[in-house]
């Protein structure tokens, strides 16, 4: 373990790491005593960190004046990098199922100050009512559980954006539970130019279901599909399988990536 690694963990299981703010990319987040912000931390400090690739899809894409919509916002690192790069003439609409994360989220949009950002405390998936949802010490893990855990409203993700005319980028991270997102943002997906989401079969099977299934649901919006790969923004089809974990793209502008794209 590198020593900055070391230095993070002290610093999370002692709680002085409150008294630290991390800097990157022109927003700013305090050191709560959360996995994430143990990983942020450490990451601000390397060239190479382990959010590289998820980054630079971000720092390409966002522009001043988009609608931006974050579920599975955690702490609100992309959240805040969205309401940072759109400006106050955007808009971004995060989503944060477990209490703790959306409390410390909370606090980083008004560590920043911004006024462009509304932050929704509820899991997001086909139906209405309650849910599990783990509460583990691995909270950057924490997920609609099959096993127990803490309970949390579940909402449709429609039903938070009926006013919303255009979505420039819907991103879901949500530890596999994304077809069941998908499926209840169907209207959402119909303004919505671009998904970005995770997606790894060993998640998915979790909740029965395979990368294949959230293809089905996207099809009939018309996007053209990409991973976001070390060595660029790769074209992929329906056949692709999600062996380890990726970022994945949906989009309906497919000359996104134009000169960038190894196809």
């Amino acid at each position: 373990m590198s020593l900055l690694r070391e230095i993070s963990k002290v610093l999370y299981k002692s709680g002085a790491c409150r008294l630290f703010v991390i800097k990157k990319h022109g927003v700013k987040l305090r050191f709560f005593p959360t996995k994430i912000s143990r990983r942020l931390w450490v990451d601000s400090f390397e060239k190479r960190g382990i959010y590289q690739l998820t980054e630079r899809f971000f720092l390409h894409y966002l522009k001043p004046g988009q609608v931006i919509v974050d579920v599975g916002a955690n702490i609100g690192y992309y959240t805040l990098l969205s309401a940072e790069k759109v400006g106050p003439s955007g808009h971004v609409y995060a989503f944060e199922a477990h209490p703790k994360s959306y409390k410390y989220l909370n606090k980083n949009i008004s560590l920043n100050g911004y006024k462009n950002v509304v932050s929704v405390q509820t899991a997001l998936g086909d139906k209405l009512g309650k849910i599990k949802f783990s509460n583990q010490s691995k909270d950057d893990m924490n997920s609609v559980s099959v096993d127990g855990g803490i309970e949390v409203p579940l909402d449709l993700l429609d039903n938070h954006l009926i006013s919303v005319k255009k979505i420039d980028l819907l991103k879901v991270d949500v530890e596999g539970y994304e077809k069941f997102v998908l499926l209840g943002a169907r209207g959402t997906l119909d303004v919505t130019d671009t998904v970005f989401f995770e997606a790894w079969d060993d998640h998915f099977s979790k909740y029965d279901y395979s990368l294949q299934d959230v293809f089905s649901i996207l099809e009939p919006y018309g996007f053209s599909y990409f991973v976001n790969s070390k060595s660029g923004f790769k074209r992929i089809d329906e056949s692709y399988k999600a062996v380890d974990c990726v970022d994945l793209i949906a989009t309906k502008s497919p000359n996104l990536f134009s000169g960038q794209v190894a196809v």
